[in-house]
């Protein structure tokens, strides 16, 4: 949890950098200028948050069903390299020999 909010806060100083280099102004601009630019700003952002929530509310299923089976592969991979580097020995590793596949979840029996 710490490094995700320290992530979140990374995000948050870079976005903030990123907005104060893009306003344009001299010893001239007054406030309602400012107001006016930083409302801009936070009007377009309130657009694109709204089209990527409307965009990601109908594949968020299968996008964190794509990420779990994306870790679980990379955690097996990683865990078969260590054991072929001999960082680890099948015997500490909980990675078992057992058959690959990529079909359903059930598999069919025929007797």
């Amino acid at each position: 949890q710490k490094y995700d909010a320290e992530l979140k806060m990374s995000e948050a100083e870079a976005e903030i950098a990123n907005i104060a280099q893009s306003f344009d102004m001299d010893v001239t601009t007054d406030f309602g200028q400012l107001e006016t630019m930083i409302q801009e700003k936070i009007d377009g952002n309130k657009g694109k948050a709204r089209v990527a929530a409307d965009l990601s509310e109908k594949g968020i299923a299968d996008i964190e069903a794509e990420e779990r089976m994306e870790s679980a592969m990379a955690m097996s991979a990683l865990d078969e390299l260590e054991i072929e580097l001999g960082i680890k020995t099948p015997e500490t590793s909980s990675v078992s020999d057992s058959e690959k596949n990529l079909g359903p979840a059930t598999e069919d029996q025929t007797n």
